[in-house]
Order: structure tokens, then C-alpha cells, then sequence
């Protein structure tokens, strides 16, 4: 389900995104529509929302009695037109009472879908997002706020830089942000009384003194919510470097490490992960001391390591590396005695360079990881930090849970974006082509910048995988035998 290649966030010299993991129609919502009748009570589903297995995982996460929502009536609307014929359609008759008055002429741009008598199971979340914003594509905010946005949630964009296009391009225009012009932004949400979020997801910061100012944002958050425990979850992106190396200044990575501490959630990728931990992943043992250490040193509850080659890595324990042409995502919630509690997701890697994965992983996290706590009951939110009691087994934690989801719906846009790619250049080669009119070097270059530009992730004409997505992979949990023998 992966990509092949993880790039970055693409704020540097160098794209990065973390997990490049891994029909279309656009929909609309309508809790009640002109003329609207619930259906009969023969075409209602009967009995609870929750089988016996969730009840169970329920009863293990806490001991309250909680309450599954009711189900209501969700009607889908299809608008464009290319795409009649992708599921059962109800006649123009039959679709009438359930539209308001429209004209003749805009009527013709909706195409009914089968109505569906499932709601969304992500609780109201409001988030505050703090990462980088650019004009063209989807990457940092551009691609967080609309993936967040369409599974419900209300998000709050503070921009750290504003580019033209992500630096994937190898050319940009823009600005970043200054500290000081963070900072402002936050006080003026303070001054209206507009900081009532539920989650900060924290991504790119240009400087260390952005970075220190984001971590104030965050841990002011957090001191508004100490009276409330799981009311308030900081997800911090430490961006960093790749491919073993910085591409930051270096004072970067002291501030990161200064603020981590108040995170709640953080998805380094492997790199950033040898940084925090000062331990080189070279094994599944020494990944998994990482792990433990990163847990240790910065008190964080969570922590998911985006997108690692396990085939890379020499085998001392039972578990099977996953073929070449896999990723593997590694999470762990930690225990109430500080070790860790390890799960692996493998995912088939596609060919094909992405940017803006590591913030659509980042952003889907934030809605599944609500979602999968709210399921586990009352108590699990309104625990500190959202952290499972130690009868939880590593694969059925909401962290495990919500990743399987996060890199399900990514599979399935990124699978589509590199057909749509391959599309696009297979169109581009069949044009005629400027011989003798560029330069050699130049001629490189707009090879290079359509080869960038097909590639963009088309996010909104997939966006019903993030909605609805196809779970096919499979929550791992750590082999005793590859866990070094202070973990077993």
C-alpha cells in the first residue's frame, strides 16, 4: 500500500514525506434534506452498532458503560457528471423530494447516490494546525487541512512558510514565517477566545526559534487542559532530515528535543528517530531500544516511526523481514512501567516519489486516533495523554488501530495518483516536442518539472478513500524474540 520512495515534507533542498504508502466522485453530507422521510422500519438495520469482539475491546480499555450513538440517515450526493454510471442511482422522480427547489439547469450537475445509513464515527474535533501552506498541490497545510476537514473535522490553519509550490520543484517563491509572527497569530486567537481545540498537529517550523515558538503554542494548550484530562492532545511532526542527514540548521534539533517533551503523539521517520534516541537502527532489537528510549527520554506516550525498509535491517529474532517491496510503519503506546508496547504494519510500496504523505499521515492520524479512542469508551478520553491501560495488547490499541486505517486510505490515494500520473506522462510523450528550441540542461529541467507535476496527489478526487477506506492490511505485534532481553 506504501510508496516506494518516502520524500519529506518538502521544505528544504531536499523533498521529504514520510509514508508514501501505501471511481473517484465528490460527495456531500445532509443531515436533513427538503422532504426527507427516514426510512421504514423494514429497511432500518437492527441491533447494536458494536459486535461482540467491540465490546469486548471496549470492556479492555476501561470498565464505563459506553453508549454507541444512534444511527441516522445519510444521503450522498455525486456532482460531477463523469462519474453516473459508479453506483445504483435512484430515478429523477424518485430523487425529487429529497432535493431542495433547484433550477432546471443546476440540476443537471447532481447525480444521485445509493443513500447509506452510515455516519462518520470521528467525534467533533477541533484542531489547530501548525505547519507549511503552499499555492499550488498538497503539502503541510494544503494537504492537512482538507484530509482533516474531510472526516469532519474543524481545522484552524496557522502557517509556518507560504510557498508558491513545494521545494520538490527545486524552484519556489514564498516567505516563512517569523517566531514572532507565529507568536502573533496565536494571541490573537487568545485575545477572541478562539483556543478551544480538541488537538494541535504541529508540522513544519523554518527556524529553531519557530520551533520554540510552536512548542509555547502547545504547551499553552496543554496547561489550559490540565483540569481535564484527554480534553487536549498535542501530534508533533519533528521535521528534521532524511535519507541520514539534516536538512534543517543544526540548532533545529536542540529545540525539538526541548519541546518533545509535551507532545503527546510524535512520527519522526527513521533518521529522525536515530537523532532523538542516539541509537542507530540497525536490527529489529535496536529499533526497538530506539523506540524505548525515545519513550524514556522525552516522556512521550506515543510514537510512530514512519515508513522503514525491515529488509534493510539485520535479523536476530523470529519475525520475517516483509519482502523488498515493502514499508513497514512501527507504533508503540507505552506501558505504566515505561516500556513500550510495539506494533508493525507492512504495506506494499509503490513506485513512485510522492510529497505531502508524511502530512497526509499526520493529519488522518489526528481523526482516526479520535475516533479509535472514542470507541474504546468514556474513560479512554478522559485519560491523560489517551494512553491505554496495560491489559491492552499492543494490536489492539487505537494507535494500532487508527495507523491501520491511516495507511489503508493512503494506499488507496497514492495507488490512483500513480495511475493518474502515469497517465498524465504517457499523454505529455505523445505531444510534439520542442527539438533544437531548448538547451540540453533546459531541456532537463521541464522534463524534470512535468515528471514533479504529475505526481502531485490528487486528493480531492479520491477523498472518498479517506472517508470510507479499504482496511487490507494486517496490526503485527513485536516477536518477544526480537525485543532485546531487558524488553522480553
Amino acid at each position: 500500500m506504501a510508496t516506494g520512495r518516502m520524500d519529506q515534507v518538502g521544505h528544504s533542498e531536499q523533498p521529504r514525506d514520510r509514508v508514501t504508502c501505501c471511481t473517484p466522485r465528490f460527495e456531500t453530507r445532509t443531515a436533513q434534506l427538503n422532504g426527507f422521510r427516514p426510512p421504514s422500519k423494514e429497511t432500518r438495520p437492527a441491533g447494536p452498532r458494536h459486535s461482540t469482539a467491540a465490546s469486548k475491546a471496549i470492556g479492555d480499555h476501561c470498565s464505563c458503560i459506553a453508549t454507541a450513538p444512534s444511527t441516522r440517515a445519510r444521503e450522498q450526493l455525486l456532482f460531477p457528471k463523469d462519474f453516473r454510471g459508479h453506483r445504483s442511482q435512484l430515478g429523477k422522480a424518485e430523487f425529487g423530494p429529497f432535493l431542495p427547489a433547484i433550477s432546471t439547469a443546476s440540476s443537471a450537475a447532481f447525480v444521485p447516490a445509493t443513500p447509506t445509513m452510515s455516519d462518520s464515527l470521528v467525534p467533533e474535533t477541533r484542531v489547530l494546525a501548525v505547519a507549511s501552506q503552499v499555492v499550488y498541490g498538497h503539502v503541510g497545510n494544503s494537504m492537512a487541512t482538507y484530509a482533516m476537514q474531510s472526516l469532519g473535522c474543524e481545522v484552524a490553519a496557522l502557517n509556518t512558510v507560504h510557498f508558491s509550490n513545494h521545494t520538490g520543484y527545486r524552484q519556489f517563491k514564498g516567505t516563512r514565517a517569523t517566531a514572532q509572527e507565529i507568536t502573533d497569530l496565536y494571541q490573537g486567537l487568545c485575545q477572541s477566545n478562539l483556543t478551544d481545540f480538541d488537538v494541535m498537529l504541529s508540522g513544519y517550523a523554518p527556524s529553531a526559534a519557530a520551533v520554540d515558538a510552536v512548542g509555547a503554542i502547545g504547551m499553552d494548550l496543554k496547561k489550559k487542559a490540565e483540569k481535564n484530562p484527554g480534553s487536549f492532545f498535542w501530534v508533533l511532526d519533528p521535521v528534521m532530515g532524511d535519507q541520514g542527514r539534516l536538512y534543517v540548521n543544526d540548532d533545529v534539533v536542540p529545540a525539538y528535543k526541548k519541546v518533545i517533551h509535551h507532545a503527546d503523539l510524535i512520527l519522526p521517520n527513521q533518521f529522525e528517530a536515530e537523532v532523538l534516541s542516539g541509537i542507530k537502527i540497525t536490527s529489529l532489537a535496536t529499533l526497538a531500544e530506539a523506540i524505548t528510549a525515545i519513550h524514556r527520554i522525552y516522556s512521550v506516550p506515543h510514537v510512530i516511526i514512519t515508513s522503514m525498509q525491515l529488509s534493510n535491517l539485520s535479523q536476530s529474532g523470529s519475525t520475517p523481514s516483509p519482502p523488498e517491496n515493502f514499508l513497514t510503519v512501527i507504533g508503540s503506546t507505552t506501558q505504566s512501567n515505561g516500556s513500550p508496547r510495539l506494533f508493525r504494519i507492512d504495506v506494499p510500496a509503490l513506485d513512485c516519489f510522492f510529497s505531502g504523505t508524511g502530512d497526509m499521515f499526520a493529519a488522518l492520524m489526528v481523526a482516526r486516533l479520535r475516533e479509535a479512542v472514542a470507541a474504546a469508551g468514556e474513560c479512554l478520553q478522559s485519560t491523560a495523554s489517551w494512553v491505554s491501560p496495560d491489559n491492552v495488547v499492543a494490536s489492539k490499541l487505537p494507535l494500532a488501530q487508527a495507523t491501520l486505517k491511516v495507511l489503508s486510505s493512503m494506499h488507496s490515494v497514492l495507488e490512483r495518483t500513480m495511475e493518474a500520473r502515469n497517465a498524465e506522462l504517457a499523454k505529455r510523450a505523445l505531444e510534439p516536442t520542442q527539438n533544437g528550441t531548448l538547451s540540453n540542461e533546459e531541456q532537463q529541467k521541464q522534463d524534470y518539472l512535468r515528471r514533479t507535476k504529475a505526481a502531485e496527489v490528487r486528493l480531492v478526487r479520491n477523498v472518498r478513500f479517506l472517508r470510507d477506506p479499504l482496511v487490507q492490511f494486517a496490526v503485527q505485534e513485536w516477536q518477544k524474540e526480537d525485543l532485546p532481553t531487558g524488553l522480553q
